[in-house]
């Protein structure tokens, strides 16, 4: 193995803590989204860009804020080819289970407030690493869903073509109101 085979750390900013665990690169390159846990997370992990400078170097990470992270973990970052859709799995935005994966959209060089994908995406499980690729209109993910073969599975699905069941999230009051409702009528 010649010396060329062999990783290179990273320099700059783009290691700003001990633990950084994905990364997701834009396809002209000079956009990169990744997690860690910094010194301005909102709770665990959260979700940073960092922007290439004209001298080829990495800027500082930015937290991308209370829009996108949350108290708890955010995960697998995934920018889709054009830049302007970032799919991630968040613990801390209202889903089915653990981990649920989200969509969000720059507009106007603001990212919207992050869309649940719905079902059948998520689960009660962890669901991670969403890819759609466009040619194919197909996304693989990786979740530790019932059913499964192991601890995490590749599942794919087609966006396009299936009916995806949009996640209304109810208040915690509704919750409570149900669950009271349920128990009286079933004694």
């Amino acid at each position: 193995m010649c010396s060329s085979d062999l990783p290179v750390l990273e320099g700059g900013y783009i290691n700003l803590s001990q633990y950084q665990t994905h990364k997701s690169l834009s396809a002209d390159g000079n956009t990169m989204f990744i997690v860690a846990e910094g010194y301005d997370t909102r709770g665990g992990r959260d979700i940073y860009i960092v922007k290439k400078k004209s001298d080829g170097a990495w800027d500082f990470p930015v937290n991308m804020g209370d829009i996108i992270n949350t108290q708890y973990d955010e995960n697998s970052p995934q920018v889709s080819g054009d830049g302007k859709t970032l799919y991630f799995s968040s613990k801390g935005l209202p889903g089915y289970g653990g981990f649920d994966i989200f969509k969000t959209t720059l507009i106007d060089g603001k990212w919207t407030l992050p869309v649940n994908m719905g079902l059948p995406v998520n689960s009660p499980g962890d669901d991670l690493y969403y890819q759609y690729n466009e040619s194919s209109e197909k996304a693989y993910f990786a979740s530790n869903r019932m059913g499964g073969f192991g601890d995490m599975d590749i599942y794919q699905v087609s966006p396009q073509k299936e009916k995806l069941i949009e996640f209304i999230p109810m208040t915690f009051e509704k919750q409570l109101k149900d669950r009271k409702s349920t128990r009286l009528n079933s004694s």
